[in-house]
């Protein structure tokens, strides 16, 4: 059974849905939720006490993208995937570790 503690809650984002969360192997957290914009990817380094918005993680305005997913693979390159809503296509957007 858990026993959540009642502690105030950060909005990262308003307006968002979906989101998927990965803890990198630096320890890092990052975020990604379906927005009106797209996909919207965010980042933690103190275990989500801050987050800052580090950028789009889709690329198709023209598309409703959804389902983020994160993938990191031994080479350091972390992969975000989602589903691209309009088109039967996969986008992969690999992001240089920082």
């Amino acid at each position: 059974m858990f026993n959540w503690k009642a502690v105030p809650q950060t909005v990262i984002r308003s307006h968002a849905g979906s989101p998927r969360v990965y803890r990198m192997r630096n320890g890092t957290l990052i975020a990604a939720a379906e927005t009106r914009e797209g996909i919207r990817v965010f980042s933690t380094e103190d275990d989500g006490r801050t987050w800052h918005d580090a950028g789009p993680g889709s690329f198709t305005p023209e598309l409703s993208c959804a389902n983020p997913e994160f993938f990191e693979p031994e080479d350091g390159v972390v992969l975000l995937a989602h589903r691209a809503i309009g088109k039967r296509e996969l986008y992969l957007h690999p992001r240089e570790r920082q």
